[in-house]
């Protein structure tokens, strides 16, 4: 996470990041709030309690809603890399590519499971406490209905919305593409953000603006940004559909690092100790090799874990060689008993070259 982000703490092993816009959401969504509310009729004492219980009721339920992501995706084996709440809401990093259009479809459900739940909850907690007499417990029933309408809300069907990675893992399931799934799931969601915003035009038209009316504009405003996002990113992916990183690598041998380094050809080779990779050797190493008796550590160059690709295809791969780049001027990608390995540069022209020819085919 860079400077966009200030780290607050952690759930678990997952940090947890508040975006720098927070604040100015947290400004935005209580003035929304009171205008709202006094323009009702409320005291303003009452408006103001009401806007700050709101206010913060609703990012707590965007954390529970974020934590419940999480949690399902922890559960079916593809944990988060982190939590971030955001001006208009938080979303949820994942380690590694998706599992499965089953997988991800359960992950998307769980938020907005969670609000529906945790409305159900507050329901039957302001019942309780209004059946004792506890005034304050009707304060909670704004907050109840807006974990309702988040929860409806984050099913609509399109990205980036939850209902959008509904249709993306539905629409992997048939056409048996990801990234055709999230190009699919990502026009929906720019047809749902025109639909709401023909329905909020038409409203204005009808009866001019009303407090209900900005929601309204903010979630047009949520949808159609959200949408262009998806949109650019799905293209972006199936601009490397055809992408694979055996082709753009030179293949080399895999060798324990004691090996000596006259056994080491002239491609280079990877170490490997304990089945893990340690290092590489690259051709320009073996020239500037001196001296008898070497063994190929001698002149290795040590390999963080995160230069080490697993995936072979599409941008998935190309996803994994960026962050792979981050931290390594070279790049292994293993499969099995063989292993490829490139300079970050040469990868680099390969995607160029991939997106040229994609591009060119449209």
């Amino acid at each position: 996470m860079g400077a966009a982000a200030w780290r607050i703490g952690s759930v678990g092993r997952t940090p947890l990041f508040l975006d720098r816009s927070w604040p100015i959401g947290v400004l935005l969504l209580a003035t929304i709030y009171f205008t709202g509310l006094t323009s009702g009729g409320r005291s303003t004492e009452r408006a103001l309690i009401l806007a700050v219980v709101l206010t913060l009721g609703l990012f707590l339920s965007v954390f529970v809603h974020e934590l419940s992501h999480g949690a399902a995706g922890r559960a079916l084996g593809r944990p988060p890399e982190s939590i971030t709440l955001t001006l208009w809401g938080g979303y949820t990093s994942f380690r590694g590519p998706e599992r499965g259009p089953g997988v991800m479809a359960l992950v998307a459900l769980a938020g907005p499971a969670s609000n529906l739940l945790l409305a159900l909850a507050l329901d039957q907690f302001i019942r309780l406490g209004v059946g004792q007499g506890w005034t304050w417990a009707a304060y909670l029933a704004p907050l109840a209905l807006v974990n309702l309408v988040m929860g409806i809300f984050n099913l609509a069907p399109g990205l980036p919305m939850d209902g959008g990675h509904l249709v993306h893992a539905a629409a992997w399931k048939i056409t048996g593409s990801r990234d055709r799934g999230m190009l699919i799931a990502a026009w929906a969601g720019v047809v749902l953000a025109i639909a709401v915003g023909a329905l909020a035009l038409a409203r204005l038209t009808q009866r001019g603006m009303g407090g209900s009316d900005i929601w309204l504009l903010l979630i047009v405003f949520i949808l159609w940004s959200g949408a262009q996002r998806s949109l650019a990113a799905a293209r972006a992916r199936m601009s490397v559909v055809g992408l694979d990183l055996q082709r753009a690598m030179v293949e080399v041998p895999l060798l324990s690092p004691t090996a000596p380094l006259t056994s080491v050809p002239g491609v280079g080779a990877v170490l490997v100790e304990g089945g893990r990779v340690v290092g590489v050797v690259l051709p320009t190493d073996l020239a500037h090799a001196e001296g008898a008796g070497l063994t190929a550590q001698a002149v290795a160059r040590v390999v963080p874990p995160e230069a080490v690709v697993g995936e072979r295809y599409g941008a998935d791969a190309a996803a994994a060689v960026s962050q792979a780049a981050r931290v390594s001027g070279v790049v292994v990608h293993r499969e099995g008993d063989r292993a490829w390995l490139a300079g970050v540069g040469d990868l680099a022209r390969a995607l160029e070259v991939e997106g040229r020819r994609r591009g060119g085919g449209r």
